[in-house]
Order: C-alpha cells, then sequence, then structure tokens
C-alpha cells in the first residue's frame, strides 16, 4: 500500500522557518528592513491608506486593510532578502541566468503575483452595500 505524504505540522514549519530567519547575514536582515519600508510606502501611498495630496480614495478603507498592508510589506521586504548571496564578496558569474532552475522562476513569479494580489486587496475596496446580502 503506498504511503501518502502528511502535511508537517505547523510548529515543525515554525521551528524551521525560525532557524532560516537565524542564519541570514546582517546584509539580509538590512536588506529585508528596507524593502519592507519601502513596500510598505509604496502601497501605502498609492492605496490611500497613507494620506497623500497625489491620490484619492472615495470609499474609505476598512479595518482589515491596515493588517493585511503590513503584514504584505513585512512578507515582502523578507521575500526579496531571500534573493541575496549567502556572501557578500561573491561575484556573480556572467552565465549565471544559465544556473537557474524551473522552480526558482516560478518562485519567483508567484512572489510578483503575491504582491499585485496584496496590492488589489487594499487598493481595491467592497463599498458596505456590496456585501450585504439582497433578498
Amino acid at each position: 500500500m503506498p504511503q501518502t505524504s502528511r502535511p508537517w505540522p505547523l510548529r515543525q514549519n515554525l521551528v524551521l522557518a525560525r532557524g532560516a530567519l537565524r542564519s541570514w547575514s546582517p546584509r539580509q536582515v538590512l536588506v529585508a528592513a528596507v524593502a519592507a519600508v519601502l513596500v510598505a510606502v509604496v502601497i501605502g501611498v498609492a492605496t490611500v491608506l497613507m494620506p497623500n495630496p497625489i491620490f484619492g480614495r472615495d470609499i474609505p478603507p476598512v479595518w482589515w486593510n491596515y493588517p493585511v498592508w503590513l503584514v504584505t510589506s513585512a512578507l515582502s521586504g523578507m521575500l526579496l532578502a531571500t534573493y541575496l548571496r549567502q556572501s557578500a564578496l561573491h561575484v556573480e558569474a556572467p552565465d549565471a541566468a544559465e544556473h537557474l532552475e524551473a522552480g526558482d522562476v516560478r518562485s519567483s513569479r508567484l512572489g510578483a503575483a503575491g504582491g499585485v494580489l496584496a496590492w488589489c486587496a487594499v487598493g481595491w475596496p467592497v463599498p458596505p452595500r456590496a456585501l450585504a446580502v439582497v433578498p
């Protein structure tokens, strides 16, 4: 009888994630923090979660827009930091693009798609009357 793979428990995933974050270099931590702030400013200004004179918003944001915005910013910063090499002294070879695997390209596309979807989640609010059930 074939064995089915069971999903890892949440606790084990969190332990592995913590171990991966502890292995980051100070450079990766700095890039993650700076990228998170930049993503927060770009999304916050464009979706008017940060009031500004450039953009306007007809429908006020709802309470969950703010946690989605902040979590998206933090995760985007962490994602961008994973693209750095561990060694700051490593010089990339000119033919490095040839060494990309299909999974690396797919992961990049999924990360970009997640950022666009998060932008839409906080930028395109649903008016309250659209949420009401019409008999």
